[in-house]
């Protein structure tokens, strides 16, 4: 079994990290508990009356679940973060990850899908703790995106709400592309660099205007969409991240500033995601590049 009580950052760095070790659990068919992501219980149906946080890892989805209570979650993660700690704890069966991997520090990535150390993680009883970054060499959550989507969608009253304004808002027709505007916590990330004055932004985005293609902007930060009214632009209207994920999944380009946040959003929608190191000519002829390629998506919700 593995036990994820990784919870560093916020939702979008827990669900790429689960997403990880979760790809890695259905490869192997190990039971899974994903700990790391119970302080946002709430927002999915398959974890809030769980409070052990197990996921199913098997292809066909069931219904039936070990738990049924709404409460205890975090007396769940407090009791497997301080297990982890334990000097006797490999007398309890018990290993972290730290004990089987050479770690140097806390932002050092791991690779789990390591050959010589599966027989371990296999048999054995592990706690992914916050030391170092779990990650999947092969990529598995891509080969199992399938099953960890499902595992991990939202309520749905949030795709409902989603799925009303796109029918009402989004032109028929028109190549979706996604800007995720990055602010706020961004004037701090690596000094700045990604902090972009939203004029600049406008200024980049009246650049790459095509006539089929309709822009779905969505920032952390309140921006009005009087601000975009000589563009073919829609600005999202939640104040909730999570449909600001759902509503960028559904672009069929996802640009922005590196983040988990558009990431997410692109793996959700099976999306593509360009990430932007300035928003200078190079990076307006690459979008542009990407734009004439795209297609104009199906199946967005009527």
């Amino acid at each position: 079994m593995i036990i994820n009580t990784w919870n560093i950052g916020q939702l979008c760095n827990r669900l790429l990290t689960s997403a990880d070790i979760m790809g890695f659990c259905i490869e192997h068919q190990i039971p899974y508990l994903n700990l790391g992501l119970s302080s946002y219980k709430n927002l999915f149906p398959r974890l809030k009356n769980n409070p052990f946080c197990q996921l199913d890892i098997s292809h066909e989805p069931s219904n039936k679940r070990v738990f049924s209570f709404t409460k205890g979650h975090h007396f769940a993660l407090k009791t497997f973060k301080a297990l982890g700690k334990l000097p006797f704890r490999r007398q309890l069966s018990f290993q972290t990850n730290s004990d089987i991997f050479d770690i140097n520090s806390r932002y050092s990535s791991y690779y789990l899908d390591t050959y010589e150390k599966l027989q371990t993680l296999i048999s054995n009883n592990i706690i992914i703790t916050n030391h170092g970054w779990p990650r999947c060499k092969n990529n598995l959550k891509l080969k199992h995106r399938s099953i960890i989507n499902r595992e991990l969608s939202f309520n749905s009253d949030h795709y409902t709400l989603v799925s009303r304004f796109i029918s009402k808002k989004i032109p028929k027709n028109n190549k979706l592309l996604g800007i995720h505007i990055r602010r706020g916590d961004y004037i701090d990330f690596e000094n700045g660099r990604y902090f972009w004055d939203i004029r600049d932004y406008i200024s980049f985005i009246r650049q790459i205007s095509f006539e089929n293609v309709c822009f779905v902007i969505c920032s952390n930060e309140n921006i009005s969409e009087s601000e975009f009214s000589d563009i073919n632009a829609i600005v999202s209207p939640f104040s909730s991240a999570v449909e600001d994920l759902i509503l960028l999944s559904h672009c069929n380009l996802i640009i922005g500033p590196p983040s988990t946040f558009s990431y997410w959003a692109g793996y959700m929608g099976n999306s593509p995601t360009l990430k932007l190191e300035s928003l200078d000519k190079k990076s307006l002829n690459l979008v542009k590049n990407k734009i004439c390629n795209l297609e104009i998506p199906s199946g967005l919700p009527e």
